[in-house]
């Protein structure tokens, strides 16, 4: 704010108010000198060696020395303070989805249509209309902000993450689908309440990877929730973007699984990393090594900083970037493609100015509200309440008396229903900020940090980076099948996840590319997107050259998503590199002259799966196929989430879901995709990874379901894909 005295001292003493119940985290930063209008939040950002400070009582007097990153209570509260209230600011002043009237939406709105916390969802008629959210409370005198999908999941996420560390102490998947139907969370897209993530939660008990799946039936999976609602979590890990990109798939899978999950780690880990980076460009880069070498989503980051230095007119670039993805009778005001690129055009082209990037943001088009929130939040991590026009005190903040109104705005439709059922209707904003600040304590310890009455001590992190391989041509944007070789017949398709092409294969169809490079003995894992028809079974597989190898199996998933592009099934190939180079690629086994399958976005990179316990079945039979039921005595070695890998064959004809029971106790669902029986040459590698909290040692695992499946092999484990 530019009156950064004024606002500085409201937030200290508001927030020492709201926040009584962290009495030592504010008693330093109540009584500290106010910063003057020039200077920003004071932040150490340089790594320290000191002596490690915990709250631990029991802790040794003489604690090993570590290195950390410093940054005082105060100066955390302002940036996080900040960060959350701009979601807020996009949301009254962004011009969301104005549109022709064929329905495309606008690129680029008149100068004109720009008022600062005055948009259409500030009551704004005069160039667009939606619900004003934005109103005068006459009982009390003060605004209020109603609740808006923009930022009403993240609000809720934090219910679910405090609970997470009051029950396990740790992170949990599980917890994710609890919250969803605890709080009663109405959402849109992806979280739907029929079709979407609540849906699937009720009726089949799912954990989130499972109710944020295509596969499994939640119709929206590829739209916007998944990010919009996970990019706050990166103030649950200021300076840690490896745990926050981790958070933001813990949360963001229950709403998504393709390139927006991949969007949802990188936003969190940017704002995470907004904390001690101040330049742009930087945090755009190391925030995109989320995505794995060869991934498309590089490609597209590639093309934003190249229109940012081709074009100095901001509308030319957008419009430039829209018009070469939108496909008419395709493309959505939710395309993930044009709204993240929106985003980070919006922080190039602001250059790090609050209001212009803000004036750009809200009138850039498509989910222009949603995309310039975040852009804002990443500003306001940075620089702290300073940065905040003195109209975010009167209009929103009030000094800490702003409120945000938990129901939908009177008339409001069901279906755009954006409110948590089970909560307080009125929750006060500083409120909320304090659920940021006891978490991103709980995250901070948990992770190795440290913490005394004045400052946290945050383990110095960097994002880690994928070993990726890159494969040329990988989403067949060249419009080509240049890379691959085809056996059989294969053609491009416009019917893509991703990007603009995909790959159809019809007839009996091999078509594969061959990947140098790799470490014998190492772990891969290969990713596509395919959408096949109702009777054809597409194999992915990875092979010596000529030779014997692994396969996963995919079967069309009849009844999700309304736009057929978007009825993809992502699936992972888990192999273990038997050669430098061997042939990957997809194999199509039509049963009628009309099948076909097109596949999409060929990704592989290293993982590292790594024991933390063995997983026995208890009821084993000679032939590994189990009727109804099988149980599993686990042996853990960790008492932090991890996976239950079971490699499995499911000949039912359709999905089956299974209800687990962990040492005695309901733990929610999992789900077994439809296999077929591997091709001639090759090995079945099907499988599901389950997210448990186990307890060390001996833990009993029970699945319950209805028919049959064959389980060949079980195992504990963790994944990382990054180091």
């Amino acid at each position: 704010m530019k009156n950064s005295k004024l606002f500085t001292d409201v937030i200290k003493r508001t927030a020492c108010g709201a926040l009584a119940a962290l009495t030592v985290f504010f008693a330093v930063g109540c009584n500290k000198t106010q910063t003057s209008d020039t200077t920003e939040p004071s932040v150490d950002t340089t790594p320290i060696t000191t002596e490690a400070v915990t709250l631990d009582p029991n802790a040794p007097e003489n604690a090993p020395e570590e290195q950390f990153t410093v940054i005082s209570k105060e100066d955390y509260l302002s940036r996080t303070t900040a960060g959350f209230l701009s979601q807020l600011v996009g949301m009254v002043t962004g011009n969301e989805f104005a549109t022709l009237s064929n329905g495309r939406c606008i690129v680029g709105l008149p100068d004109t249509w720009y008022e600062f916390l005055n948009g259409p969802y500030a009551g704004n008629t005069k160039n667009m209309k939606h619900g004003d959210k934005l109103r005068i409370n006459s009982a009390t005198g003060i605004n209020e902000v109603w609740i808006d999908d923009d930022f009403s999941v993240d609000i809720f996420n934090q219910y679910s993450l405090e609970k997470m560390y009051n029950t396990y102490g740790t992170v949990s998947a599980k917890v994710v689908s609890d919250g969803w139907i605890d709080y009663d969370i109405w959402d849109m897209g992806g979280g739907q309440k029929k079709v979407g993530a609540y849906g699937l939660i009720n009726r089949n008990n799912f954990l989130p990877q499972f109710a944020g799946n295509t596969e499994y039936g939640n119709w929206y999976s590829y739209n916007t929730e998944c990010y919009i609602a996970t990019d706050t979590l990166g103030m649950t890990a200021a300076g840690m973007p490896e745990v926050a990109a981790s958070l933001a798939k813990t949360f963001g899978q229950v709403t998504g699984d393709r390139d927006n999950l991949g969007f949802a780690q990188m936003f969190s880990a940017m704002i995470s990393m907004a904390y001690f980076e101040s330049d742009i460009e930087t945090l755009i880069r190391e925030s995109a090594k989320v995505f794995p070498d060869g991934s498309w989503q590089l490609d597209l980051i590639d093309e934003l900083f190249a229109l940012h230095e081709k074009y100095s007119d901001w509308r030319v670039a957008y419009k430039q970037l829209e018009k070469k993805y939108y496909v008419n009778g395709d493309t959505r005001s939710s395309n993930t493609t044009i709204n993240c690129g929106f985003m980070i055009l919006d922080l190039l082209y602001g250059e790090g100015d609050y209001e212009k990037t803000c004036k750009i943001g809200s009138l850039a088009g498509y989910d222009c509200e949603t995309t310039c929130g975040i852009a804002l939040t990443v500003l306001s991590v940075m620089k702290g309440m300073d940065v905040l026009p003195e109209e975010v005190n009167t209009v929103i903040w009030q000094d800490g008396k702003g409120v945000i109104v938990n129901l939908p705005i009177p008339g409001c439709e069901e279906g755009n229903y954006m409110h948590a059922g089970k909560l307080e209707e009125r929750m006060n904003i500083a409120d909320i900020v304090a659920n940021f600040v006891k978490n991103f304590e709980s995250v901070l310890v948990e992770n190795g940090g440290k913490i005394d009455d004045t400052n946290y001590y945050i383990p110095t992190e960097q994002l880690g980076t994928s070993e990726g391989i890159k494969i040329p041509n990988c989403g067949f944007e060249n419009g080509n099948l240049d890379g691959f070789t085809v056996v059989g017949t294969a053609e491009i398709s416009p019917l893509a996840t991703m990007g603009l092409n995909a790959a159809k294969l019809t007839g009996n169809t091999e078509l594969y590319t061959t990947v140098s490079g790799l470490t014998v003995g190492a772990t891969y894992k290969l990713t596509l997107y395919i959408n096949g028809s109702e009777t054809a079974t597409t194999y992915l597989f990875a092979r010596k050259a000529g030779g014997e190898g692994t396969c996963a199996s995919v079967n069309r998933t009849v009844g999700t998503s309304v736009y057929e592009a978007q009825q993809s099934v992502r699936r992972s190939l888990v192999f273990e590199a038997t050669a430098e180079t061997m042939e990957i690629g997809v194999i199509l086994k039509p049963v009628r002259n009309v099948d076909y399958a097109v596949v999409d976005q060929f990704l592989l990179n290293r993982i590292e799966e790594t024991p933390v316990g063995t997983a026995t079945i208890k009821n084993a039979t000679d032939n590994g196929v189990y009727t109804n039921n099988f149980s599993l005595t686990v042996e853990s070695e960790t008492d932090k989430e991890a996976y239950i890998k079971l490699k499995f064959a499911n000949a039912s004809g359709t999905f089956i879901k299974a209800d687990i029971t962990l040492n005695r106790k309901p733990y929610r669902a999992t789900a077994f995709y439809k296999t077929a029986t591997a091709p001639a040459g090759y090995t079945s590698a099907d499988c599901v990874l389950i997210p448990v909290v186990l307890k060390e040692g001996s833990n009993t695992v029970n699945l319950q379901y209805g028919g049959k499946l064959t389980v060949t092999e079980a195992t504990v484990i963790t994944v990382d894909e990054r180091w």
